[in-house]
Formats: C-alpha cells, sequence, structure tokens
C-alpha cells in the first residue's frame, strides 16, 4: 500500500474520535492492528456483535 494512502487513513482514523468528542457524540473506538480480512475480523466479531446487538437497542 502507498505510504500516502496510508498516511490519510491514519489521519482520518485519528481524528474520527476528536470529531466526535467535539459534537459530544458517546462513542467506542477500538483500534486493533492487522489488515481488514477474515482474519483480522473473525476474531473480534463475536465481540463486536454483542457490543452492536446490546446498543442498538438504546438508539433514540
Amino acid at each position: 500500500m502507498d505510504w500516502k494512502i496510508i498516511m490519510k487513513i491514519s489521519l482520518l482514523t485519528n481524528s474520527f474520535p476528536i470529531a466526535m468528542s467535539d459534537k459530544k457524540i458517546n462513542h467506542y473506538m477500538i483500534m486493533r492492528h492487522g489488515e481488514h480480512n477474515w482474519y483480522y475480523w473473525i476474531p473480534a466479531l463475536p465481540k463486536l456483535l454483542k457490543f452492536v446487538s446490546s446498543n442498538i437497542i438504546n438508539i433514540k
């Protein structure tokens, strides 16, 4: 991957929680190392789905 693309992704990822906080939006963000492929997602899916299913009810 081109280093310019990596830098853009990094800047967007790092600015996301700041933008959410500036707008006073409650958020929860986990950053993990790895490519976004199935080796990355399979171990994370159970925790992700549990989190989403328990919090989607609280959306107003």
